[in-house]
């Protein structure tokens, strides 16, 4: 079977999985509670924000208590421009991890309608310390610029832009298995642009576009010099935290085009209770890579995570299960052709913790295990191949008060595996300065 063939089989397999886990919206509700839920959905969407209340309502006496709908009642009161409601609701949704940025930033909006700039200010910043997306912290950036300014003009664009100094004491490419490494240590230097705008941006499902470069350049190992450069749409599916987008990424090493990538990524809550809500991620890929010695290096690439957040006190405990499937084709150019299909499985870890209004200190710990049968070109030997991986990441985020952030962090690497030509460790540190406009 053809690779297309044979990864569009799988991709519909994957796809249906991941359909059968979404069917369950909310598991702690009755079935009577989601269909008022969905009827007070329909009913926000025609723009009859009263009856949607009445549903919502009779969702609460039915026994939902998600944070979903809380969120759900406080965009209503807001659009009936019920402030005080609106604030209520949304405190509730800030009590769960998954939400709290998003609740804060509608907090920090409420106050800026009620002409409290200090109270505004105070939501916004807290919500910056907690977002995990870039558009979100641009979204807060936009609404203090507007408070200190005066102005309550929109930009159509979100900017982010970043400026980093390291160094890494192995530098290294690894991807889909295949390795670079040049043993040696150097400093370098990363830059990271971002433009993002929305098509629809008052619609509950606005379609967003994307675009990213970013790059990294080392002082002496030249061959090891990065960039990548990402464009794409992203679907807002009309609730917080559930999207599709499509991205093609291009990658570029040593001034190669190194990697070429297409992406379709979707990402959404599953059913959540009390302050504990799961989350689901998937990702497909095609990707090619560029080597001399292939006539075709590549493959499609299957990734699915599911996430868990618990909030503990001034801070977050986020554990996350992955697993990755990758249909790879290599043909040579004296035309060997080897299949295989590597397997990895990983666990990981974050914890988040608020150290002020103003610092955040974050670390996470990852291990991985993948196994498959790798063909080796040079001797036309299979081996079984294993391999584990374990990420340290230790990070402290600062914000000033001008809406900069800085970040000084830590990445320590051990990859263990059989084949020894692939087992390397690898230690970064960085400081790094980002800015949203």
């Amino acid at each position: 079977m053809s690779l297309k063939y044979r990864g569009l089989r799988q991709l519909v397999a994957v796809l249906i999985v991941v359909v059968s886990l979404l069917i369950p919206h909310v598991a702690s509700a009755s079935e009577a509670s989601d269909a008022s839920i969905k009827q007070g959905i329909e009913a926000y969407e025609a723009g009859e924000y009263q009856k949607a209340l009445e549903y919502f309502a009779e969702a609460i006496r039915l026994g939902a208590t998600q944070a979903g709908l809380y969120y759900d009642i406080g965009v209503t009161h807001y659009r009936l421009k019920q402030y005080d409601q609106a604030d209520e609701a949304f405190e509730k949704v800030a009590q769960s991890p998954a939400w709290e940025a998003l609740a804060l930033y509608n907090r920090a909006l409420i106050a800026y309608r009620r002409n409290q700039p200090d109270l505004a200010k105070q939501y916004a910043k807290q919500s910056i310390s907690l977002a995990n997306t870039t558009n979100l912290a641009a979204l807060n950036s936009r609404l203090l610029d507007r408070l200190e300014n005066g102005s309550r003009e929109k930009s159509a664009w979100s900017k982010l832009i970043h400026l980093g100094l390291g160094y890494n004491d192995n530098v290294l490419v690894t991807e889909a298995g295949a390795s670079a490494i040049s043993g040696e240590g150097d400093t370098f230097v990363d830059f990271t642009g971002q433009l993002k705008g929305s098509v629809r941006p008052e619609n509950p499902n606005k379609l967003n576009y994307l675009l990213l470069a970013q790059v990294r350049d080392y002082t002496n190992l030249n061959a090891y010099d990065q960039m990548s450069l990402r464009a794409g749409v992203e679907n807002e599916l009309g609730r917080p935290n559930r999207s599709v987008g499509a991205f093609l990424e291009q990658v570029f090493l040593g001034g190669k085009g190194y990697e070429l990538i297409t992406s379709l990524e979707y990402k959404q809550p599953l059913a959540v209770s009390g302050n504990n809500p799961l989350g689901l991620k998937y990702s497909f890929n095609h990707y090619s890579i560029l080597d001399s010695n292939f006539a075709f290096l590549g493959g499609m690439r299957h990734r699915l995570q599911l996430e868990k957040e618990k909030k503990l006190g001034k801070g977050s405990f986020e554990t996350y299960v992955r697993g990755e499937y990758n249909d790879r084709e290599d043909e040579t150019s004296a035309g060997d052709f080897f299949s295989y299909s590597p397997l990895r499985v990983g666990l990981g870890a974050i914890y988040k913790k608020n150290l002020s209004s103003r610092r955040l200190f974050s670390g996470s710990l990852f291990l991985e295990q993948s196994r498959f049968m790798d063909p080796d070109v040079r001797s036309g030997v299979v081996k079984t191949r294993d391999d584990t991986l374990l990420e340290v990441r230790l990070s402290l985020f600062k914000a000033s008060t001008t809406n900069w952030l800085f970040r000084t962090s830590y990445l320590g690497t051990v990859n263990n595996s059989n084949y020894s030509e692939f087992t390397y460790n690898q230690n970064i540190v960085s400081f790094d300065i980002f800015k949203t406009f």
